[in-house]
């Protein structure tokens, strides 16, 4: 595959990613204003979707006017752009598996309603439509560079940030409504439960990392099957 095509592709797959992620950002804030604020607005923001996919937007940008250059000009794609789209992708990329393998069967089966909600209005664009194409994009097309394997845990470094400042948050105030995801309390009652909280912190980089490899690989394969 010629590099403008690449470069062409680049231009599209960070446009659309962006354009997606904030039309669902705009769609959950303005919603959250037209009902008069259905969560406290210091958890408005607690939400790793929404951070997520704020973080997508702001990296596709980045990219965007890269492929931008590198499509009217003839410019590289620099390396840190690549390892930044990882970081981005890997983000997003759990935000959507989480919502299909953890929270539509342990939340959706309780209430159809909440699990509808999972995939509809600004859920759609930030839970599917966003994550899919960031990741098919990346996986398949954003191949400029030959990312070192060594680099890969760089991709998990937001992630224990959010991890980090959420459970801090959850613990400090000792409130459970602040749990948004259920990770740090016990379901037979309203208590904080320390056990699950520590599995959450050492499960959810690991799987990060996993996914973060996965995109890696990915990436690689494409690049040897489309870079001759």
């Amino acid at each position: 595959m010629k590099k403008k095509t690449l470069d062409l592709l680049g231009i599209i797959i960070n446009a659309c990613t962006a354009l997606f992620s904030l039309a669902g950002i705009l769609w959950y804030y303005i919603s959250q204003l037209c009902i008069k604020m259905e969560v406290e607005p210091e958890v408005l923001n607690f939400y790793f979707t929404v951070n997520s996919n704020i973080f997508l937007v702001i990296c596709s940008i980045i990219a965007l006017v890269f492929y931008v250059l590198a499509y009217l000009k003839d410019k590289d794609i620099p390396y840190w752009v690549s390892i930044m789209k990882l970081t981005a992708v890997t983000a997003v990329s759990l935000t959507f598996f989480t919502t299909v393998f953890f929270l539509t069967p342990v939340f959706g089966s309780q209430d159809i309603n909440l699990m509808i909600s999972f995939y509809t209005k600004a859920s759609f664009f930030m839970h599917v439509l966003s994550p899919i194409t960031a990741m098919v994009g990346f996986a398949l097309f954003e191949i400029h560079n030959v990312i070192k394997f060594k680099h890969i845990w760089i991709a998990i470094v937001p992630i224990i940030i959010y991890e980090t400042i959420y459970m801090s948050f959850v613990f400090a105030t000792g409130n459970l409504h602040y749990d948004l995801y259920g990770f740090a309390h016990s379901y037979e009652g309203d208590t904080l439960h320390v056990g699950r909280a520590i599995v959450s912190i050492i499960a959810t980089p690991i799987i990060s990392f996993g996914l973060a490899t996965l995109w890696w690989y990915l990436n690689k394969l494409s690049r040897k099957r489309f870079i001759k």
